[in-house]
C-alpha cells in the first residue's frame, strides 16, 4: 500500500511518502532523498524495500525550507550559500 501523509510538528508540517508491505508488523526504513526530492527513483527504492518486507518512509518536503531553516538562513546567509 502506498500513501502520502502529513505529520504535523511543533514548527512545521512534514509530508511523507510511505509504502507498506501486505504483512504487518514490519520494520521501518527511512529513505532520504537527494537534492531533487522524492522523485521516481526514490519511490522505486521505497517499492523495492516493500518487496523485501520493510515499511519505507520518504519525507517529501524540502528539508532545507522549514521555518527554522529559513530563520537560520536569514541570520547567517553565508552558511546557506550553496542552497
Amino acid at each position: 500500500m502506498t500513501d502520502r501523509i502529513t505529520i504535523e510538528g511543533r514548527d512545521d508540517v512534514l509530508g511523507v511518502y510511505i509504502t507498506r508491505p501486505k504483512v504487518l508488523p514490519a520494520p521501518p526504513v527511512v529513505v532520504l532523498h537527494e537534492l531533487f526530492g522524492v522523485n521516481a527513483d526514490i519511490r522505486e527504492t521505497g517499492d523495492d524495500l516493500v518487496e523485501q518486507g520493510f515499511i519505507a518512509i520518504a519525507p517529501y518536503s524540502n528539508l532545507f525550507e522549514t521555518e527554522r531553516c529559513r530563520s537560520n538562513r536569514q541570520s547567517n546567509p553565508m552558511a546557506f550559500h550553496l542552497f
